[in-house]
């Protein structure tokens, strides 16, 4: 009943915020406020449910519903006299409004979750690089990392890749369900079988796909995928992959797999007026080809690659693939978590990094200290209530770039627990618009408790 009491208040607050869900408010209508004031809430339209999927009008409702969703924990936790509460508890009274909906947070979290009887070291590292899905994204992505958007559903596939289809498309859509994710692999054939779905990428452009069909037991499905060198603005790497799908008679796939030797030839058309770059017998599938452009782009440079390549019947093949590349705003391109741990054998500190430009509403910098109690030997166990956790905090500071990657200003902050004035803000969230870039962040993480005190410092360097 504890629990019940600590959110009562607040749940009525936030009944009269969902009992406007129903209705298609403006995107003006949103008065997300950057940071709560006193006791009051950020308010915003909340998405509506269809087939499993909370769909939002656009990119910035995402964005404001996940700020929504931070300014009400750290709310509750101002507020709560229940020594005993934590976010999941406030996560499961949130999403339970939404009807039909689950959520991915709670898959994880049995999948990947913590276990109350304690974890390894390296268990704890190992969950925390499977996590790409960061922050309150898992309370809006759905069990099948799905989430819409307009009329379009995404789907969170992996670190790299998202995908998205229109949401009229059930047998696509039911296809990509099927997919593993986060392997960052995907079915030779998937782009080619349903045109209906785009390939898109949190940190690069990915280009289309094509094929060949040699035979109606052999097809080739090429990719022209696109990257920053070192995150540079103007310099770009692009490579072409290759797979070789062999089928049986009835037309059911017998072995996929990535082109065997060098291409006889592939060359590539930047599309910026530059000599033809070309190399014979020396590349083969996946590699990468470097290129600097002189100038950002107004309209996005129409690269094309040509590869030549001997199929499986020794028949000189050809093809191409069109890769659009855009010379502008590499600085908020780069995106990713960075995580370490340090222990003095009764405390655990681990520390993360996380920097995303905002392709599904998480458009942050955000550091995050979690402590864990040592169980024995190499046991740990996550403190998640308040009343045990240790004195936490973590800073963090990042230099913000314009699209030139020229410096404009330096930032810092930071955030705390402390269970003398009852206030649990262990994660420190800045800079819900900004350009950054380049390995300019770093954060700073501490954990105290009954005189252990444990410092670790973490760098986000994506390059």
């Amino acid at each position: 009943m504890k629990h019940i009491k600590s959110l009562t208040a607040g749940f009525i607050l936030l009944t009269l915020l969902f009992s406007c869900a129903k209705e298609e408010l403006p995107n003006e209508s949103f008065e997300l406020q950057e940071k709560a004031q006193s006791s009051e809430l950020p308010r915003v339209d909340m998405p509506r449910v269809e087939n499993g999927i909370l769909f939002f009008k656009d990119k910035d409702h995402v964005d404001a519903y996940y700020g929504f969703l931070e300014e009400y924990i750290n709310l509750k936790f101002e507020d709560a006299k229940d020594e005993e509460l934590d976010e999941d508890l406030i996560l499961d009274d949130i999403e339970s409004q939404f009807s039909g909906f689950s959520s991915y947070r709670k898959l994880y979290n049995e999948r990947y979750g913590f276990s109350e009887r304690g974890n390894t070291e390296k268990e704890i590292m190992e969950i925390m690089k499977k996590d790409y899905v960061t922050g309150y994204q898992k309370s809006y992505l759905n069990k099948d990392l799905e989430i819409g958007i307009g009329d379009k559903v995404y789907i969170f596939h992996s670190n790299d890749i998202i995908l998205s289809v229109d949401k009229k498309e059930q047998k696509a859509l039911e296809e990509i369900k099927k997919i593993e994710k986060g392997t960052g692999i995907l079915p030779a054939d998937l782009l080619t079988k349903y045109d209906v779905i785009e390939l898109s990428s949190v940190n690069n452009t990915m280009g289309t796909k094509m094929h060949i069909i040699v035979s109606p037991f052999l097809e080739y499905n090429s990719s022209g995928i696109l990257q920053n060198v070192n995150c540079n603005v103007y310099e770009k790497k692009i490579a072409m992959t290759l797979f070789e799908t062999k089928k049986d008679i009835d037309g059911n796939i017998v072995s996929s797999s990535p082109y065997i030797g060098n291409f006889h030839k592939i060359s590539i058309d930047w599309g910026d007026g530059t000599p033809i770059t070309t190399h014979i017998n020396s590349i083969q599938s996946g590699e990468y080809i470097s290129h600097t452009y002189t100038d950002i782009s107004i309209e996005p440079y129409n690269a094309i690659v040509t590869i030549e390549f001997f199929d499986d019947n020794g028949i000189l093949q050809v093809m191409s693939d069109p890769v659009s590349v855009i010379v502008e705003n590499a600085c908020t391109e780069v995106n990713g978590s960075t995580f370490d741990s340090t222990n003095n054998g009764t405390w655990m500190l681990t520390g993360r990094i996380d920097v995303s430009n905002g392709f599904l509403g998480a458009n942050r910098i955000k550091g995050t200290s979690e402590a864990f109690k040592s169980c024995g030997g190499n046991c740990w166990v996550k403190v998640k209530k308040r009343r045990h956790k240790p004195f936490i905090k973590v800073r963090v500071d990042g230099i913000f770039r314009d699209a030139n990657c020229i410096q404009k200003a330096h930032k810092t902050g930071s955030a705390q627990s402390n269970k003398a004035n009852k206030k649990r803000k262990s994660k420190a969230k800045f800079w819900s618009r900004y350009d950054h870039s380049n390995g300019d962040v770093r954060s700073e993480h501490w954990i105290s408790k009954d005189g252990h005190n444990l410092y670790l410092e973490v760098v986000f360097n994506p390059c």
